[in-house]
């Protein structure tokens, strides 16, 4: 990991970046419904899956989608979507991976979505299961 989720020069880092060798595959995290996949601004080319009870997944900075990742299409939990790259605003080849949270609003990139930190994923799934440990 490149870097964490959080502040980060003075914003919040919305995903972690994952580094890796020019053309590493990017593989779903679960099995969904692909709702976005295209060039989006600073996100460049990018794939968002609706994994169902309000849960998204983003991947950004793709230099290539497989071609069956298509708006509409299922996918399932280990399914190639594509390449890793540099698209969009960008440093150097990464993954930008997000998780989402809330009501997806169609034509809107995902915008208004909640991003989660993954490693504190049980308070948000379920707020009970923070109370698991007290």
């Amino acid at each position: 990991m490149s870097s964490g989720f959080g502040e980060r020069w003075n914003r919040v880092h919305k995903g972690l970046d994952i580094a890796a060798r020019p053309a590493s595959r990017v593989f779903s995290a679960g099995a969904g419904t692909i709702i976005e996949a295209g060039m989006n601004g600073g996100y460049g080319l990018t794939v968002l899956i609706d994994h169902g009870h309000n849960v998204y997944t983003r991947y950004a900075h793709l230099n290539y989608v497989e071609p069956n990742i298509k708006v509409g299409e299922t996918v399932h939990y280990g399914e190639p979507l594509g390449l890793m790259g540099k698209s969009g605003h960008v440093t150097g080849i990464h993954l930008h991976y997000e998780i989402l949270t809330g009501t997806y609003v169609a034509g809107a990139w995902g915008r208004g979505l909640t991003p989660r930190d993954p490693f504190s994923f049980p308070e948000w799934v379920d707020p009970r299961l923070a109370m698991l440990g007290k």
